[in-house]
């Protein structure tokens, strides 16, 4: 199903989320030691890096939504850009871990920057922002047709059995369909990957 059915400024609950853990905790409370710094002069780096810390915690540690709307102030289309794609997507994984939409115009702003990026975003970074796209509705995205061309020019090798797993899952969601030339590619290639796996693995 599309996401034409959710309602704009909700966030899908992650029901398979792993529990915070001790060491997990101190980690992300270390990153945190730059909080003192008011957050309009913090770099977008610090404040990616404040969203994602604040979100490894967030079972034991919620912020206000003020607070998380004040950090989404300072990180618009053109900081977006400067961070590197893995900033990007993992202050994209932030939001749905704290259960925030921070609005229809930041999110805008995010889909443009996946898409003009100066990086390019590699399979593993592509996988994750669908993800986080698709957790995060209300917004007609482009990035998610952009990654399905990309795909279908490039072809699945350099994609692992669980990022082609998330991608097609990610685009049924956003009711695209790739051409058969590729879904025959990325079956043979999915196929052949699952063969080589461990039992572990599987």
């Amino acid at each position: 199903a599309g996401a034409q059915g959710v309602s704009a400024g909700s966030v899908r609950k992650n029901p398979s989320r792993e529990r915070t853990t001790p060491s997990a905790s101190r980690s992300a409370t270390a990153s945190l030691s730059s909080s003192w710094i008011p957050i309009e002069r913090r770099s977008q780096t610090q404040v990616a890096t404040t969203l994602v810390a604040t979100a490894a915690i967030a079972e034991v540690h919620r912020p206000s939504r003020a607070w998380l709307s004040q950090n989404a102030s300072q990180l618009n289309l053109t900081h977006l850009k400067r961070l590197a794609p893995g900033e990007v997507v993992s202050t994209l994984e932030a939001w749905v871990k704290l259960e925030y939409h921070p609005g229809e115009d930041w999110m805008l702003d995010a889909d443009v920057a996946l898409i003009s990026h100066p990086q390019p975003f590699d399979p593993a970074h592509t996988a994750r922002a669908l993800a986080a796209l698709a957790a995060l509705p209300g917004v007609s995205y482009r990035f998610p047709t952009f990654a399905a061309l990309r795909l279908q020019k490039e072809g699945p090798d350099g994609y692992s059995y669980g990022q082609l797993s998330t991608m097609l899952r990610c685009l049924r969601h956003f009711g695209l369909a790739l051409d058969r030339a590729t879904l025959d590619a990325v079956g043979v290639h999915m196929g052949s990957l699952l063969l080589r796996m461990t039992p572990q693995e599987a």
